[in-house]
């Protein structure tokens, strides 16, 4: 298993270099680009879609044009002519891609000020908001964010309809998947979901600028 991510807000705004990141981009991803009017969405969905491409087409020792990338019937990207599995997530400022030889779920979230039992409560099944409803205001927040992490992690892994299944998705049943969960930076948490048992041992993370740079990030830790 293999987890990269960008930091959109660290990306230079260098025409030369965003011009090389367009040129990656299949024609059906150039106009969806030009379609989107929120510069910050635009920045969002090239950088994605750059992370993606680089790293796979290095990954699988290919050239970006040989990747052939279509949806699963619920829209789960994948590649149509490699045996590799992928998943994005993105959060705010940050984009993570992870890659696995067997399925694999990664839900990168923001940590943001919100009514967390009420949300709970529409979108989690009975159990999980008895068990949020029980605990602090300070660790409703962090628990809030781990079982969303994870159940949407869960939820990608096992190609599901998201907003169909978050209140069906019970973490307490069984799985043939293992989540986890991570703090990164004390603004975000991450969860993946993998068939084998993940630890901060196992894990690596890389922080990548495409064509720039490519460094280990530590700032991280397990939280359960």
């Amino acid at each position: 298993m293999y987890v990269f991510f960008a930091d959109i807000s660290e990306i230079p705004q260098d025409k030369i270099l965003l011009e090389k990141y367009k040129a990656l981009l299949s024609v059906r991803e150039l106009e969806k680009l030009q379609n989107i009017k929120l510069p910050k969405k635009q920045k969002e969905f090239l950088i994605t879609r750059t992370l993606t491409r680089t790293i796979l087409a290095d990954f699988l020792n290919c050239t970006n044009k040989e990747l052939i990338f279509e949806n699963s019937p619920n829209g789960r990207p994948q590649l149509k002519n490699f045996a590799i599995d992928f998943n994005i997530s993105h959060s705010h400022n940050l984009v993570f891609l992870a890659l696995s030889e067997s399925k694999i779920g990664i839900d990168i979230e923001f940590i943001k000020k919100r009514n967390y039992l009420e949300f709970a409560q529409r979108f989690y099944a009975p159990e999980e908001f008895e068990f949020l409803n029980k605990l602090s205001p300070e660790k409703q927040k962090e628990h809030f964010y781990i079982l969303w992490t994870q159940k949407e992690a869960l939820i990608k892994a096992l190609d599901l309809s998201f907003i169909a299944n978050l209140n069906t998705i019970n973490l307490a049943s069984k799985y043939k998947f293992k989540t986890k969960s991570f703090l990164l930076t004390q603004e975000y948490i991450l969860s993946i979901t993998h068939p084998k048992i993940l630890s901060n041992n196992s894990l690596q993370i890389k922080k990548i600028i495409p064509f720039i740079s490519v460094c280990n990030f530590d700032e991280y830790k397990l939280i359960i």
